[in-house]
């Protein structure tokens, strides 16, 4: 899953009240009514905006993966990116984690090389 900091959305985050470090996630609609899809991933709270005029508010439940991946400290989360190679939705929520933190993922590796050497 592929997800970001809410202030990235500029004052749509303050618009939908999420919190500025908040992970989100996004898609895109396009088929039927344009239109974004948005997911708070620390509440669970969802937010559908139609041509960004309508907004209608839900909730989903977080994977438990995926919180534990917010939840990480850096420690734990540069573990599970040496840890596995195969590139899966837990794979690219780490990279998502990582990013929002700002961790390099190339110097990650470069550690976990000479951790190994």
């Amino acid at each position: 899953m592929q997800f970001f900091k809410a202030r990235n959305l500029g004052g749509l985050q303050r618009q939908l009240g999420l919190q500025e470090n908040a992970r989100v996630s996004l898609q895109i609609m396009t088929a039927g009514a344009t239109g974004a899809f948005r997911w708070d991933l620390e509440t669970g709270n969802t937010f559908l905006l139609i041509s960004a005029q309508e907004i209608i508010r839900g909730k989903n439940q977080v994977p438990e993966r995926v919180r534990q991946i917010l939840s990480a400290s850096d420690e734990d989360l540069r573990d599970y990116w040496l840890s596995a190679q195969n590139w899966d939705d837990d794979r690219e929520s780490e990279m998502s984690e990582l990013a929002a933190r700002e961790i390099v993922v190339a110097d990650l590796e470069e550690i976990g090389k000479s951790a190994g050497a």
